[in-house]
């Protein structure tokens, strides 16, 4: 594990019927996995960053009488990136997960990572689960900072829809009808191929769950 930030992460007692008194919990996590198989003269990481949002949603407890966008409990997202070398050649990768119920909150989060880890002259990278179709603010601010969409620019035909199943994985017929999983780059990188995972009647497991409520977007790039 390269990098990893650690967002909101809420506890609480729930009453189940018939099983009882239940304890939940719901941690949000960005994460950066490196491979450790390759020798270190040929790839290594560096320069690890993590942290979330300053803009975040707040969730207003009725008993405490706050207004409704200040609320004493923070809805926080994250976003994580490393510097990788491969072969002398450096870019930098920044993975993230925008905010997905308020879109003004999400705008505000891209311009944090255009003015964070995404402001620096190394080739760069951007991974994630931006919650924008294309042609939305937050999608427009990343094309307007120089990123291209790998997806857009390898499959301009194909939809490319990643969003969503069902919270509990199990339709029967695959509900992906929005296109909101990216990878973006920038800078002295070309993408040769870009494919989805999990997007299939393949993909589900035998007891017929989907492996999640996304599909995943893989890409191949190559540093020019």
């Amino acid at each position: 594990m390269a990098t990893i930030t650690v967002g909101s992460d809420f506890e609480a007692p729930r009453v189940m019927p018939g099983s009882g008194l239940q304890d939940i919990r719901l941690t949000d996590r960005d994460v950066l996995l490196a491979r450790t198989d390759l020798p270190a003269r040929n790839f290594s990481v560096a320069n690890p960053q993590a942290a979330v949002f300053a803009n975040h949603v707040g969730i207003c407890v009725p008993a405490t009488g706050c207004p409704d966008d200040a609320g004493p409990i923070r809805v926080e997202r994250g976003r994580v990136s490393v510097d990788a070398t491969l072969r002398g050649r450096t870019a930098r990768v920044v993975s993230t997960h925008l905010e997905p119920a308020a879109p003004p909150i999400r705008l505000q989060q891209a311009g944090e990572l255009v003015a964070g880890p995404l402001n620096t002259a190394l080739p760069t990278v951007l991974l994630g689960d931006l919650n924008s179709a294309p042609g939305t603010p937050p999608h427009n601010a990343l094309l307007t900072a120089g990123f291209t969409d790998a997806w857009a620019a390898t499959r301009p035909r194909d939809p490319g829809f990643t969003c969503c199943q069902d919270a509990n994985l199990r339709n029967t017929t695959s509900k992906l009808t929005r296109r909101i999983d990216y990878v973006l780059f920038r800078g002295n990188v070309t993408t040769l191929t870009t494919n989805q995972v999990g997007a299939t009647q393949a993909d589900r497991t035998p007891s017929g769950l989907w492996p999640s409520d996304h599909a995943g977007v893989r890409s191949v790039l190559r540093l020019r």
